[in-house]
């Protein structure tokens, strides 16, 4: 299978159907099925949803939806914007004035809680976004939410967040752009999830780990592009349980970099990245400029 070559100006590749992909299968039932909200004015709507005790949560570009996971059922007064979701769970509406973008959003069975993020964008494209991050009060998402934000950095517009969580800490993964709109750089930031679940949401303990790109192939400090944490919700996790952070390799789409985190509050540390064949595939790394979001 081979994936296209992702031309400069695109951040996303298109997907392509490939022979042996083309069959029918037979139909199936899995679950409930919903009508999502489909009057989203972005495109792509970057959809995003997550699945609780009772509710299916949808979270996309311009909306926050709550759906009755047994029935289906939209709830009463949802949709509602995604700004006004950010500004109820305490984020200034002057921050929340430079637009947002790219939604994101579980659930942690480990902390029975619901965790998002989502980006603000500057709409001129101006660097020094933020990064918002928040979690449900109760399991209930109708209950409530509480969030903060933070900066990644003044020179860097931080985009396509990732959102993993596990028994330690949340984490957030960017791809990120300068000035110039060019490939700068991928970060990931590791949050305490005790922190985010205190009375008063707090990212000050937050550790960043910011790689430079291009990336060398095979150096020690090579973490890949688009870095995801690897949600855990195994029982027994305590602090000395690494996490797992996954990427594509930055040199070629037919690996898949590993890098282990080892959580040691205040000063974690990222481990070496190790990669994995995934097979042989045509295409390069990923795009050398931006964009939208």
């Amino acid at each position: 299978m081979s994936f296209p070559r992702l031309s400069a100006g695109r951040r996303r590749a298109a997907l392509r159907l490939e022979s042996f992909e083309d069959r029918s299968v037979p139909a199936t039932l899995v679950g409930a099925n919903v009508a999502g909200s489909a009057d989203s004015a972005f495109a792509p709507p970057d959809t995003d949803g997550a699945i609780g005790p009772t509710h299916y949560v949808q979270f996309i570009n311009g909306h926050y939806a709550i759906y009755n996971k047994s029935t289906g059922a939209r709830l009463s007064g949802y949709p509602i914007d995604d700004t006004t979701f950010w500004n109820q769970a305490g984020i200034s509406n002057t921050l929340l004035n430079q637009g947002t973008s790219d939604t994101r959003i579980l659930f942690d069975s480990l902390s029975d809680r619901w965790f998002a993020a989502e980006i603000t964008v500057n709409f001129t494209g101006a660097v020094g976004n933020s990064v918002m991050v928040g979690r449900s009060n109760t399991n209930d998402p109708t209950q409530g939410w509480k969030a903060t934000s933070f900066v990644l950095s003044s020179s860097l517009f931080a985009d396509y967040p990732t959102l993993g969580v596990d028994g330690n800490g949340v984490y957030i993964g960017t791809n990120n752009f300068n000035s110039s709109n060019n490939d700068a750089s991928v970060s990931l930031i590791l949050i305490p999830k005790a922190d985010l679940l205190a009375a008063t949401p707090s990212v000050a303990n937050r550790v960043v780990k910011t790689v430079s790109d291009p990336q060398t192939a095979g150096a020690s400090n090579a973490m890949g592009y688009t870095l995801q944490g690897v949600t855990n919700y195994n029982a027994g996790q305590t602090t000395s349980t690494p996490g797992t952070v996954v990427a594509v390799d930055y040199n070629g789409f037919g690996k898949i970099d590993r890098t282990p985190v080892t959580w040691a509050w205040p000063t974690s540390r990222a481990g070496r990245s190790t990669r994995t064949s995934t097979g042989t595939t045509t295409g390069s790394g990923p795009p050398s400029t931006r964009s939208g979001t």
